[in-house]
């Protein structure tokens, strides 16, 4: 009796364990496509942090600059001008 039913049924189980298969395939390509997106995702926050830390590293800078302008304006004009006829 089993034998009978499962000879009646032998088209949809071949065909369920094709789907079984393909879903296993699919199952896999989307595994390793996790892989690669994580992959680039940790190289995109590398990135990241690299450009904030050279972003701050410009901005201090920037500042150095600012306070090294405003301490060069506040020694006076005629000071200013003696420095620079001197090449200070």
């Amino acid at each position: 009796m089993l034998a009978a039913i499962e000879n009646a049924h032998r088209g949809e189980i071949e065909a369920l364990k094709g789907q079984v298969e393909a879903l296993r395939t699919l199952a896999d390509a989307s595994g390793a496509k996790l892989v690669d997106a994580e992959a680039r995702l940790a190289a995109a926050e590398e990135a990241r942090r690299q450009a904030r830390a050279e972003a701050q590293s410009a901005q201090e800078r920037a500042d150095a600059l600012a306070r090294a302008e405003d301490t060069r304006k506040a020694r006076g004009r005629w000071s200013r001008l003696r420095a620079a006829w001197r090449g200070e």
